[in-house]
């Protein structure tokens, strides 16, 4: 078992004279049962749960309900005594949980509850607000608008009506909007007003004993219990229970990500992740919710147990805290550090002169800001709009063909708008602000600049080291919105909206990013993003598929379930020539000829619609050499060479004039590029349409 930090402090409301109840809270696979077994056995009590799941007979391993072990450990109250196909109602929880109470106090003086349901241990322990049942014909009405618009249409109608209870639920809980809505209806007043009516009077004061586990050890330890529920028998427990799938208290985590999967035709194994992923997020909602009902605890007191077994097993190490700074000057106090010895006094010059580095740079923000707005010194960035794309792999990501579908759709969904393109600028010689054309050379522009420049004429293009420089030369061209490409790693720009590309077939995992360099600032750089897009997602994958490599994204970087992640495919056309006013016939042999970070998609693309008969691959970036060309052309015996679009607009320039254009006429030779987008798919989060709509709102765009 982990160890944990356990903060006590009581609710206010308790006198000495009443007697106490002992609340164990926590996020779930925090541990709460074990401490709970722990607190009732030293006060010798009894333990009554606040699990909204527990109290069903038919749920036992996905609800984690305590072994045989801990259940004959101490007595327990309000478990499995009730059956799924019995309506159970909070209502109903708060009064036998204080019936429980009542006799658990009476009997021993005091009672351990344990449970991480906030509203059920607001039942148990504060009681509820007497709130009205609902008459089956407003449920049956409010059930209809649920099946015909989706949790969207509950969203907006409880937004809408009572925003003081919208900012304070779980908003992606049908069953509390639901509720919310069928009250309102029939009571004419909002639910939060409602809910702020006066409750009885408590028999008992209430100490909070609330457990914080490290929050990486915590997601391990939630992997760890997952599998070991797979091992225990969930996956049969849960396949028992499908026929009655519909019923509302297998609406849960541990369950209904199952019938989700099957019913997209997915694997036990996906489930099992998925089964993973939302009890993570489920226990951040937990942590969210104690930080406001609960509050912020005053003092801590550290109790270390090991893996030899639960912790009433175990001998408690007592660490009293008794000031609320107390953790702050054991931080800072040189005595605490683990060096020996002279050791320890090396440590002060180096955190003097960290010191002098923080506040040197201080003073330089600090007078930059001051120089700025009193005399005017450094020219404003203008308030432009700016999306961000960004990618943590070393290329072939396909940034910029989603840079070139967004300026499309921006274009064609807010045509008086006007949208720029900004980027670093690979290949050119020099870092200062350029102007990009359709004719500029590539060591002034560098090749995604040129690429746009090609393929949206009316786009302003520029590049730009320095985005704040870059920003400001697009805002006095008219740019009222900005495309930035490649941000992910520059600070000191912050798009309102940021998309981080990333390939089917390169996952987020050690070996893929370190070659970068970026695994160590990977997931605080991810995390920045409003979106994932997902490319190159393969023929044949479905929905299922489309579900567990989200989930697996979210995973290693710990990104938040609001964030989308969207799956898009790569459309490749037809072959165009060289010069679009030439009408020649599509060739049957060809030579491909990149200069990418991933030629092998490219080829293949080219062999679905021709015959490759010789390639040439070259360094992403660089510049093809007209010589290797033209020998790779004469021992293929063919005459026709396809480049990517990438690589065409980067040598058009330069073999369109002069000695290139004269050697490739005289030896015949006829250039094609193969044209490439991308395509976006239904996936989990939406198709194209939800993905444009959701950064224009970003962006403040309808």
């Amino acid at each position: 078992m982990m160890e944990a930090e356990i903060l006590h402090f009581s609710v206010p409301g308790g006198t000495p004279e009443l007697p106490v109840v002992h609340a164990v809270v926590g996020p779930t696979a925090s541990g709460k049962t074990a401490w709970g077994i722990q607190w009732a056995l030293q006060l010798q009590t009894e333990i009554i749960n606040a699990d909204a799941r527990q109290v069903y007979a038919e749920m036992r391993i996905g609800v984690a309900r305590p072994s045989e072990e801990e259940l004959s450990a101490v007595p327990h109250h309000l478990i499995g005594h009730r059956s799924i196909h019995q309506p159970y109602t909070a209502a109903d929880y708060a009064r036998e949980a204080r019936e429980a109470l009542q006799h658990v106090v009476a009997k021993t003086g005091t009672a351990v509850v344990v449970g991480g349901s906030g509203l059920y241990l607001l039942a148990a322990l504060e009681g509820l607000d007497e709130v009205p049942p609902t008459p089956p014909e407003v449920r049956g009405h409010w059930e209809a608008v649920f099946a015909a618009e989706g949790l969207q249409g509950l969203q907006r109608r409880v937004a809408d009506r009572d925003p003081d209870y919208w900012a304070t639920v779980d908003q992606k809980n049908p069953r509390r909007l639901l509720r919310a809505l069928e009250v309102m209806e029939q009571t004419g007043a909002t639910f939060s007003e409602l809910r702020r009516g006066r409750v009885g009077d408590r028999p008992f004061a209430v100490a909070y004993h609330r457990l914080v586990p490290d929050r990486a050890a915590l997601r391990q330890r939630i992997e760890r219990r997952v599998a070991a529920m797979a091992g225990a028998g969930l996956v049969q427990e849960v396949r028992n229970l499908e026929p009655f799938k519909e019923l509302t208290a297998l609406q849960t985590v541990g369950y209904r990500e199952f019938y989700q999967t099957w019913d997209a035709g997915g694997s036990d194994q996906t489930a099992l992740d998925l089964v993973a992923l939302r009890t993570a997020q489920y226990a951040r909602r937990q942590e969210t919710w104690l930080n406001k009902y609960v509050g912020e605890p005053f003092g801590a007191l550290i109790l270390g147990t090991t893996e030899a077994g639960p912790p009433w097993r175990q001998q408690p190490v007592e660490r009293p805290n008794k000031s609320p700074y107390s953790a702050v000057r054991k931080r800072w106090n040189p005595a605490q550090l683990p060096w020996k010895g002279l050791w320890r006094w090396a440590a002060y010059p180096g955190a003097g002169l960290y010191g002098v580095g923080i506040l040197a740079h201080r003073m330089w923000t600090v007078g930059t800001f001051a120089l700025v707005k009193l005399f005017g010194f450094g020219a404003p960035v203008p308030k432009v709009k700016s999306i961000g794309i960004g990618n943590v792999h070393v290329g072939g990501t396909g940034k910029t063909p989603l840079a070139l579908w967004l300026l499309r759709a921006l274009e064609a969904r807010h045509p008086g708008e006007k949208w720029g393109y900004l980027s670093r600028g690979y290949g050119r010689d020099s870092s200062g602000w350029q102007r990009v054309a359709a004719d500029s050379m590539p060591q002034d522009s560098g090749d995604e600049a040129l690429l746009v420049a090609h393929q949206s004429p009316n786009t302003p293009v520029g590049v730009c080291a320095d985005r704040r420089e870059g920003l400001r030369q697009l805002g006095q061209l008219g740019c009222t919105g900005v495309v930035l490409d490649d941000v992910l790693q520059h600070r000191r720009v912050r798009p309102q909206a940021l998309i981080v590309a990333c390939p089917w077939d390169r996952p987020w995992d050690e070996e893929a990013l370190l070659p970068l360099g970026t695994l160590r600032d990977f997931v605080g750089s991810v995390r920045r993003a409003q979106a994932v897009v997902v490319t190159g997602t393969p023929e044949g994958t479905t929905g299922a598929d489309w579900s567990e490599r989200a989930a697996r994204r979210r995973r290693a970087a710990s990104l938040p379930a609001t964030c989308p992640i969207y799956f898009t495919r790569w459309k490749y056309g037809t072959l165009k020539p060289w010069d679009p006013a030439a009408e020649v016939p599509l060739p049957n042999k060809v030579v491909c000829v990149s200069g990418i970070a991933q030629p092998e998609r490219f080829a293949n693309a080219v062999a679905q619609q021709h015959t490759v008969v010789n390639e040439l691959r070259f360094a992403d970036h660089a510049q093809l050499p007209l010589e290797a060309l033209l020998d790779a052309a004469a021992e293929s015996a063919t005459c026709d060479l396809v480049l990517t679009a990438k690589d065409a607009a980067r040598m058009r320039q330069t073999w369109s004039q002069g000695v290139p254009s004269q050697q490739l006429c005289a030896a015949g030779i006829r250039l094609w590029i193969l044209p490439v987008e991308l395509t976006f798919l239904a996936g989990p989060d939406g198709g194209e349409a939800d993905a444009l709509a959701y950064l224009c709102a970003h962006v403040g765009l309808s």
